[in-house]
């Protein structure tokens, strides 16, 4: 702008754009994030399978997540341009474009390469989220069983206690006057 005399982008319009651009990236993230939720959610796509986990969004590392389905990658691989996808949403992507999904600039060939680095990351990822959800099962369920045994323990106290009560003492018989008596502290 500086060449064409255009003094408009000065200090103060740099830092709208700067304001207005950082904006555009914490929505465009909230964006991922709820198509990621979505799609995890939601019933499985048959370009990218979905692997069923209770794991939020900040859990699961940016890398193991595919840049087109924005879904937890199966089968990892890697294009022409270094970045890795799910080879069902590559290759059908590939179909169509000759370009880079993430920096759209032109790919230099359509093949793809098994990412089995990454695959291995991915299965160790969700084996250890699987194990820490099933310890957490594990510790609830011991919590469960601790509290129901205490309420136990705790009825069990409560019947021992020797208790009579009557709501009429002419329905009792003969030995209510006495056992009254013992409860007020006197004995016949």
């Amino acid at each position: 702008m500086a060449a064409c005399n255009d003094i408009t982008l000065g200090t103060d319009n740099q830092n709208v754009l700067q304001t207005v651009t950082q904006i555009v990236e914490l929505e465009t993230a909230e964006i991922r994030k709820a198509l990621l939720r979505a799609r995890h959610d939601g019933p499985a796509s048959t370009a990218a399978p979905v692997v069923k986990m209770d794991i939020t969004n900040d859990e699961v590392p940016r890398g193991f997540v595919c840049p087109i389905t924005l879904t937890l990658m199966k089968d990892p691989v890697t294009a022409a341009d270094g970045h890795s996808y799910e080879r069902k949403a590559i290759e059908a992507w590939l179909l169509t474009h000759s370009t880079s999904p993430v920096t759209n600039l032109a790919l230099p060939h359509p093949h793809v390469v098994d990412n089995h680095a990454l695959r291995q990351a991915i299965e160790d990822f969700v084996d250890s989220q699987k194990r820490k959800q099933e310890k957490e099962a594990a510790e609830k369920q011991a919590e469960a069983a601790a509290k129901d045994e205490k309420k136990a323990d705790d009825g069990a106290k409560t019947a021992a206690k020797p208790s009579v009560t009557f709501s009429d003492p002419a329905d009792a018989g003969p030995d209510t006057k006495r056992v009254t008596r013992q409860r007020r502290g006197r004995t016949s």
